[in-house]
């Protein structure tokens, strides 16, 4: 068993080790009031790596008052800013948070407890439900898809110096879990991520250099993304870009794809409708499609090595942070034994790339399916 404090080498892994900003609901109503002028009562929300509250003020307007970890870099906080900043100038339509200024006009201000200085952001509240909270529908996942096109999109032109800080949730960094993989309960599940990192760092990490590479959102699911009351619903909001970053465009889609996989026979059922709502806003080049089975695969491996380590390091939040591991493993596990040729035949076919005889004489056979996955 690996030692919970066991550290990887990517210096973003220290907002993830670290714990979490302990503050009660009154002390963040404090915050809001002497800050940013809001009255409100607070609600303690959800959250991975830093504390946010809903705030219900006493004119009826809500927000969210982000506290963020101590191990945040300031730079980071400037990027997501800068994020939500360039959304609201380049794609105002696109339902993101809008960033609260403070009383003394500052995006971000800090609030000293205990010796130790938090970095705190209020950002106008979204409404809805969230996605994971509703039916899944092909017209939803055409939403997803087209959505996150659209917001890729507008994240074209942005330049930032921390856009390329290093995160454990980048796929890019996958080998770095490697230690954390040992603590995965489940056998076979753990043969399996052990294998697969080995193959992804030597056959596929090197491709994605030659791929098309932006500022991408990185986190598109149901647990991020807001839907109204209207029949059939609509999206209404895209909340959490802490998880922002430079990185291969086809990474972004795989990332969202993740969460579209079906569970029984067919597991690309799902994948296909949202990469094909995708195309039909950015289209997609072959070589990315090529490598989208694998990089979904990465993502999956990459939850439940975070998953698994986050549980030891913090039992107290265990039942948060280990949420649908099961349903991963299984994901993971009938993603595997599904023939990567005609997984990637099918997304070429839905984007409207079709096989040429060259290719054909290259796709990867059965067996050297089996050799990279078990």
């Amino acid at each position: 068993m690996v030692d919970p404090s066991t550290k990887p080498r990517i210096s973003g892994a220290r907002t993830l080790e670290s714990e979490p900003p302990r503050f009660t609901p009154s002390a963040a109503e404090h915050i809001a009031l002497r800050n940013f002028g809001i009255e409100a009562q607070a609600e303690l929300l959800d959250s991975e790596r830093d504390q946010n509250f809903r705030l219900r003020s006493v004119t009826g307007t809500q927000y969210v008052l982000k506290i963020a970890n101590a191990e945040e870099e300031p730079s980071a906080i400037d990027f997501e800013n800068a994020v939500l900043e360039h959304i609201r100038t380049v794609a105002p339509n696109i339902p993101v948070p809008r960033i609260v200024a403070s009383t003394a006009n500052e995006n971000v201000v800090i609030h000293s407890f205990n010796g130790v200085n938090y970095l705190v952001r209020c950002l106008t509240w979204l409404h809805g439900k969230r996605v994971d909270d509703v039916e899944p529908t092909p017209g939803l996942r055409k939403q997803l898809g087209m959505e996150l096109a659209t917001l890729g999109r507008a994240l074209r032109g942005l330049i930032h110096p921390a856009a390329c800080k290093p995160l454990l949730w980048d796929i890019q960094n996958l080998a770095e879990l490697t230690p954390w993989i040992a603590d995965i309960e489940d056998s076979s599940t753990r043969a399996l991520c052990a294998t697969f990192v080995t193959s992804f760092s030597e056959n596929t990490l090197p491709k994605l250099a030659a791929l098309r590479s932006q500022v991408i959102y990185n986190d598109l699911h149901g647990g991020n993304v807001y839907v109204n009351n209207d029949s059939p619903p609509k999206i209404s909001g895209i909340g959490d870009f802490g998880d922002t970053l430079y990185g291969p465009l086809i990474c972004d889609v795989a990332v969202a794809a993740a969460y579209q996989l079906s569970m029984g026979d067919d597991p690309l059922d799902g994948v296909i409708e949202f990469v094909q709502a995708y195309n039909s806003i950015t289209a997609l080049e072959r070589e990315e499609l090529e490598l989208l089975p694998d990089l979904i695969m990465a993502r999956l491996v990459a939850s439940l090595a975070i998953a698994t380590w986050r549980a030891r390091r913090f039992p107290e939040n265990r039942d948060y942070i280990i949420g649908d591991t099961n349903l991963v493993a299984e994901q993971l596990k009938a993603l595997s034994q599904f023939p990567t040729h005609e997984a990637t035949r099918r997304l070429r076919e839905a984007c409207g790339i079709h096989d040429d005889p060259d290719f054909v004489a290259n796709q990867q056979s059965d067996e050297e399916l089996k050799n990279r996955c078990h």
